[in-house]
């Protein structure tokens, strides 16, 4: 059995099959600026955002199986679903927001040999 990296939903993101090399987390807080007569302006928190999750890898689809057909399915249906990490621990409810794949060493018929992709997660947050 293959080690997950990551699962989103029913989708795995395995070692040796539809892997990514890079995630970059960001977590954003708002800071709104409130007037002051005669003064500067001073900032006042009004709450966090939802963290974004960005997934960068490469699949070989002559290799190694992969999913990038289901992601797209699971981004249309418009459902927050779990993604947890290899090790257990859970992230959360997480939206789909894009996926981007770049094509490159295709062969006749148009078929990549390989495929860059971008996947954009967002914390759908607690109100489900």
């Amino acid at each position: 059995m293959s080690q997950v990296l990551m699962r989103y939903g029913d989708v795995a993101f395995t070692i040796d099959g539809m892997n990514f090399q890079q995630l970059q987390k960001t977590s954003r807080w708002r800071w709104q600026p409130q007037s002051r007569l005669g003064r500067t302006s001073v900032l006042q928190y009004t709450g966090g955002e939802a963290q974004t999750l960005i997934l960068q890898g490469v699949v070989f689809p002559h290799y190694a199986k992969h999913d990038l057909t289901r992601l797209r399915l699971l981004g249309e249906q418009a459902n927050p679903r779990p993604l947890v990490d290899g090790r257990g621990y859970a992230y959360g409810l997480f939206v789909l927001r894009a996926i981007t794949e770049n094509w490159d060493h295709l062969l006749s018929g148009g078929v990549p040999r390989r495929i860059a992709y971008t996947l954009e997660l967002s914390a759908y947050g607690e109100d489900l």
